[in-house]
């Protein structure tokens, strides 16, 4: 797979919510901290590690994701990706299944 290829499978995988990376954001729009239900958000990270994260280095942030992926009451991005993937349903689903019908 050439360079161009692979970003843009990258943006793609992106674009349909899903992670390439451990690097990525863990991000998955389910703010548990928002809402004041924990010291940890649902991605597994705390509130200075959300604020401070783009300033991280690419170590950092590959430490802090694997954290949350071994931590089995958080869901980052990459941890629900692999998920989806394997029941094989869209990232939105896998968000509703595994998350928000979880809260």
């Amino acid at each position: 797979m050439s360079s161009k290829n692979m970003c843009s499978f990258r943006d793609q995988l992106k674009m349909d919510g899903f992670s390439s990376s451990l690097e990525d954001s863990p991000c998955i729009s389910v703010c548990s901290l928002t809402y004041g239900t924990g010291k940890e958000c649902i991605c597994g990270r705390n509130q200075n590690q959300i604020a401070q994260w783009n300033s991280y280095d690419a170590v950092t942030k590959k430490k802090i994701v694997m954290q949350s992926i071994k931590n089995k009451k958080s869901m980052p991005r990459q941890k629900l990706t692999f998920k989806a993937q394997d029941h094989g349903i869209t990232f939105e689903k896998a968000k509703k299944v595994f998350v928000t019908d979880k809260l």
